[in-house]
């Protein structure tokens, strides 16, 4: 009986720890507090980080940071230009799963001047959520590119059920550019601010990453033939 108390007292005293390992304030990120978001990326990369993504939620952005020599994922949330919080997070919130490899490691490096193939996985799941359409991985053969195309989805699920509108409005706003030449969509877009920010080719089709920084509002146009074939909600915009 006492063994027992023991065994079940251990048990509960372990558990914050493992929610802490999970979640807890990045102590040598605590100097980030307050600060302006434009000081994120020179600290982050001085500590040996590299950005893997941004996330809008409850209208703040959320940007994720990977050291692969520390196997630590850490979250920076930016409400109102300032930083508001700094978390070590779980692996899988930067794509590091018992599922990813070495080579994933090294060649999945998206961020500024680098949307690549895993980039358009999560924005085409995030946007397929958003739009409350089927889950669709099958787009994809390659195993990580079916995971970010899950975790994108599950992202845009959860964000339409909260009603996240700004997402929501940049898709009912901008689909209207879908078939449309390139040269219009792109005045539009300007017209209304948006910046060109990333670009990436990829299977025949060009993507460019479009940031609004008034609205916050950050999508992908995929252009083919020279006219936008499909409008993609990204959460690749990094916000200076």
């Amino acid at each position: 009986m006492i063994n027992s108390r023991i065994f079940v007292f251990l048990i509960i005293l372990l558990l914050p720890f493992n929610y802490i390992k999970g979640q807890d304030h990045a102590g040598e990120f605590e100097y980030l507090i307050d600060s302006h978001p434009g000081t994120i990326d020179n600290a982050m990369k001085d500590s040996g980080y590299r950005f893997v993504r941004t996330d809008r939620e409850h209208g703040n952005s959320i940007q994720y940071w990977w050291n692969a020599d520390e196997n630590q994922c850490v979250s920076i949330e930016v409400d109102n230009s300032r930083v508001i919080a700094v978390l070590n997070v779980s692996e899988g919130e930067c794509y590091q799963t018992d599922d990813t490899s070495d080579s994933y490691q090294s060649n999945y490096i998206p961020g500024p001047g680098n949307f690549d193939a895993m980039s358009v996985a999560y924005d085409r799941g995030y946007t397929d959520g958003l739009r409350n359409r089927s889950f669709e991985n099958n787009y994809f053969s390659a195993k990580l590119q079916k995971s970010a195309y899950t975790n994108g989805y599950s992202k845009g699920v959860k964000l339409r059920e909260q009603g996240e509108q700004n997402s929501l409005s940049a898709i009912a706003n901008y689909r209207k550019l879908e078939g449309v030449s390139v040269r219009q969509a792109y005045a539009v877009l300007q017209n209304d601010g948006f910046q060109e920010v990333l670009s990436h080719q990829l299977g025949g089709n060009s993507y460019r990453t479009w940031f609004n920084n008034t609205t916050g509002q950050c999508i992908n146009t995929v252009i083919r033939s020279g006219y936008v074939n499909e409008i993609l909600i990204s959460a690749h915009c990094l916000e200076n």
